[in-house]
């Protein structure tokens, strides 16, 4: 898997409304312009709500760790 960088998921996620389901996200980054790589890494999130780009950005980081 690609390494993403908090600063990259910041430039994606920013303005997004949280609390946000991983949909909500994804719709988002996508406005926002994220490379597909970014795209598919948000694909791979536990489908869940989340509180703030915090719980994001530790997710993202766990599901990295773990594979």
């Amino acid at each position: 898997m690609a390494t993403i960088n908090p600063i990259e998921i910041h430039k994606y996620l920013k303005g997004a409304s949280y609390p946000a389901q991983k949909h909500d996200l994804i719709f988002h980054a996508n406005e926002q312009g994220a490379d597909k790589g970014f795209l598919n890494l948000l694909e791979q999130l536990p489908p869940k709500k989340y509180i703030d780009i915090t719980e994001v950005i530790d997710t993202i980081g766990d599901s990295i760790i773990k594979e």
